[in-house]
Formats: structure tokens, sequence, C-alpha cells
């Protein structure tokens, strides 16, 4: 079981080598491309299983030790990611056929070394490779953001490869500064050796700690880092734009990690706590506010997925059990929303045809079956009942329940986003009529709703599994707050159990003498 763990990153890496030799056979890089998707998901789904059954399972390329090699680790929360990943990349792929695959020969290539970039950062136990796959992500979201070319995505990639690069330097300068200070780039390793530093090293991982946080903020697009996001996701074209919902969790779910496994132990964590929540709540405020200008539903949809990555933001920034498993559940349930609002806009877009495309103004009308979809996205979106976005925000806020000023911030956020998606629901769909002398747009090829349907099918699943999905997520939480059993599982599968100096907790039936 172990060599299935590489399984979600090395599947993706190799189609996209296969679909490169296939050429211009669009017809076979379809049948490929989807069947490999739909068979990661199903891999995804099995690791989401397996990792149930125990601590986190160590795999390290080569076998070499962690402290020398490449080491993936599955645990509840790896395992969480990239499921969600899968089902999002595989409904975004579905969509795609057979329009926007057709405006480059290399699409489902790039799609797929995208992929690769996010299931391998998901997995990745160490800082390095969690650079490589960084670095594999976004050239991969740079192709697929000019994809079908025009000005206003040229002008987007420009902004968006200037900011990343200067973050890739950050994250190589933090990724030296902690080598020099821990001599490992393993986040176990680290976390141990950060555990009780030498006085001369603790600057070290101050300024480590710090240049991260920067960068991390920046994948999440979180203030002052948050402006490139509304105009690349209004800009890629919608399967893209889809599966970009998820690189903002990569930034949060990067800041989880690396902040309780590499510094949760070290002085740096007070640092990172006191940080994360107040711009969290900036964000938050801003891009709710954001979405009122919003002129078309793919605009709103970039600036509602600014507002979920706050949240999730939110959730970790309390690094608490409660606040932490319920923003985990909340970037789960939130980007499957997300993802269909901006699938959803493609939709509308065809149907409105021409000029008005999905403009948030009168125009030609839309069928009711579509209207029926917006009013379903919209609630999973806005985080209302009954859905499982409602219940993992109940969660996360109830760990603020002795904090009314930021219940009131998350709350009035909420409100702002239910009145921004009602407003377009009613310019959409309640107050067009005809233009005079128009005849009703009706579509040559308009695309399929089951990509869309999967994608609330994922997230009507995930309610009624609400309860134990909650479980598994609180157990997934609560061996990174504090890390000492997650060091512990990790460095004994690593072989390097002989570094770990903390108490970690012995497993169930393990003797005491056993740790």
């Amino acid at each position: 079981m172990n060599h299935l763990i590489a399984a979600p990153f090395l599947l993706p890496g190799l189609t996209a080598c296969i679909l490169v030799l296939l050429g211009n056979s669009l017809r076979w890089q379809r049948v490929v491309s989807i069947g490999s998707s739909a068979l990661c998901a199903v891999v995804c789904g099995v690791l989401l299983v397996h990792a149930e059954s125990g601590p986190a399972l160590v795999y390290a390329f080569g076998n070499w030790p962690a402290h020398l090699g490449v080491v993936f680790v599955l645990d509840r929360l790896s395992a969480t990611m990239i499921a969600m990943s899968a089902i999002v990349a595989l409904a975004a792929l579905l969509h795609s056929v057979p329009r926007w695959d057709e405006g480059g020969r290399h699409f489902h290539a790039i799609f797929h070394c995208q992929c690769m970039g996010l299931n391998g950062a998901f997995l990745t136990g160490d800082l390095f490779n969690l650079f490589v796959c960084f670095e594999i992500m976004l050239i991969s979201s740079y192709a697929l953001l000019a994809h079908g070319g025009g000005v206003p995505r040229l002008r987007a990639n420009v902004s968006y490869v200037t900011l990343n690069l200067t973050g890739s330097a950050l994250f190589l300068i933090a990724v030296s500064l902690l080598y020099r200070a821990g001599g490992t780039l393993n986040m176990a390793d680290l976390g141990v050796a950060f555990a009780d530093p030498a006085s001369a090293d603790v600057p070290w991982i101050r300024a480590g700690a710090l240049l991260l946080l920067v960068v991390f903020l920046l994948k999440a697009a979180i203030v002052p880092l948050h402006s490139w996001l509304p105009s690349v996701y209004t800009a890629a074209a919608a399967p893209a734009a889809a599966l970009f919902a998820v690189l903002t969790k990569v930034g949060a779910y990067a800041t989880l990690r690396v902040g309780t496994v590499v510094f949760g132990l070290s002085p740096a964590a007070a640092g990172l706590e006191a940080s994360v929540l107040p711009l969290a709540l900036v964000t938050l405020v801003l891009a709710s506010l954001g979405a009122f200008t919003a002129t078309t539903l793919s605009q709103l949809a970039a600036w509602l997925a600014a507002a979920s990555s706050a949240s999730v933001l939110m959730g970790i920034g309390a690094f608490s059990l409660r606040g932490v498993s319920g923003g985990i559940l909340y970037a789960v349930a939130s980007t499957l929303a997300i993802a269909a609002l901006f699938l959803l806009s493609d939709i509308v877009a065809s149907v409105r045809g021409g000029a008005w495309q999905d403009r948030l103004s009168r125009g030609p009308r839309v069928s009711g079956s579509v209207a029926a979809w917006f009013f379903i996205v919209s609630i999973a979106v806005a985080g209302m009942p009954p859905l499982a976005v409602f219940l993992a925000k109940a969660t996360m806020l109830s760990a603020f329940a002795s904090q009314p000023s930021i219940l009131a911030v998350a709350l009035a956020a909420s409100a702002l986003q239910l009145f921004v998606l009602a407003r377009a629901g009613i310019r959409l769909f309640w107050s067009t009529e005809l233009v005079s002398g128009t005849p009703e747009h009706v579509p040559s090829q308009m695309p399929s709703v089951r990509p869309l349907g999967l994608l609330m099918a994922a997230i009507a699943a995930l309610t009624i599994a609400a309860g134990h999905a909650d479980r598994y997520v609180r157990e997934a939480v609560s061996t990174l707050i504090p890390p000492s059993q997650y060091l512990g599982a990790v460095l004994e599968g690593s072989g390097l159990k002989w570094r770990l100096r903390i108490d970690v907790r012995p497993q169930a039936g393990e003797p005491e003498e056993a740790r």
C-alpha cells in the first residue's frame, strides 16, 4: 500500500508525458486524460480510506533516509486535500471537453502537470520538495492562464508571473536560512531540531518563518498580497479557473502544515499565530466588499474565491483543534462550491451568448434549469444551511465563541456574500428580458451540466457524512496540534527516530517503554 502514496503525484506526471507524445490526436488525448483523472480520483479515494486506519504513513523514494531523500507523508490531512483536488480536477476536465481543450494542442498535458504539482504539494514532507511542487504547479498555471490567448489573459499573466517569481525567490531564501539553522529540510526533522534550538539559531529560524509566511500568504491571496487573484481567475478559461480554486488552498494548507510541524514547537510559533488571523479577517472583509464591484459572474466567483481562502486562514489562524478542523472542512466544501460557480458562469455565458456572456445585467433569457443550478450553487457558496459549507463554517466559528468581534466580522462578511449572490441571481434570471428585435439565444453547443452535478454531488455526500467527516478531520488536526504524534510517526517511519527528543504519545496497545 505504501507505494500507492506516490501514485497521485506520479500518475499525472506520466499521463502528461503520454499526452505530449500523442501530439495532434485530440480524441485520444481526451480518452487518456479523462481516464487518468478518473483513476487518480479512485486512488485518492482509496488513500483517504486507508489514512483513517492509523498514524501517518511515510514513503521514501529510493528508500533514502528522510534527511537525504524525497519523502511523501500520507496522513488524514494530506489524504483529504488530494481527494478534494482529484474531484475538482475531474469535474474541470470533463467540462473542458469538447470546447475549451480545442484552444491548444497541449491543454491536457498542462492540466495534468498542474494536478501533479498540487498533489505533490499536499503529500511532500520536505520543504525543498514543497518548493519544487510549487514551481511545477505555478509554471503549469501560467500556461493554463494563457490558454486561448487574448489581451486580458496576457495582462493578467504578466502580474501573476512577476509576483510569483518574487515569491519563489523568497521561498529559496527561507529554505536556505532554515537549512543553515537545522541542517536538514525534512519538515519533521526540522520540527524536532527547532523545538530546542541553540540561541544563535533563533534569529535564523524567525527570519525563515517570516519569509515562508509571506510566500504562503501570497499563494493564498491574503492582504496585502491579494490583488493578483481577481484578474487572474476572471481571465482564465472556466476549467482552469475551477482548478485554480484549489491553488489558494495550497497556500492555506502549507501555512498549517509548516506552521505546526516545523515551527509548532519553536520560538517562531507565537509570531505565526499572531499574524495569520488579523490578515485573514481583513482579507475576508475586502473580498466580500470587492464582490460588489463584479460586473460578470466569473468575476464574482473570483472575489468569492478570495473570501473562501481568507475564511480558511481564519480557521487556521485560531490554531485550536475546533478552529482548524472547521477550517479544513470549510476548505474542502467551499472549494467544491467555488469550482462549481466557475463552471456555472461558463454555462451562463454559453446560454446568453455573444456580447452578453455572463454579465450581471439584462440580456437574453436564461432557461429555468440553469437558474435552478445557480440557486443551488449559491446556497453552497454563501454557506447557507443545510449544506456542508454551512456546517463547516459553524464549526469553525464556534472556536471564536468567546471573541464576539471576530464573530461579528465573519457573520457580516457572510451576509454581504449572500446579498451579492442574491443580487446577481436577480439580475441574471429574474429581471432579464429579450432585447427588442433580438431572438432568444439558443446555444449551438451548451456545456454539459454533468461536471457541475459531480461537484454538487460531492458536496451533498459531504453533507450526509458530515459527522464522520468532522471526526476524520479532528483526528487529522489532533496529530498536528501539538505535532508530537505526527513527528513520532514520520521520524520512526523514516528511520530517524534517533533524532526524536520530545515526548510522543504511544499508539493504542503500545507499551509505555516503546516510546
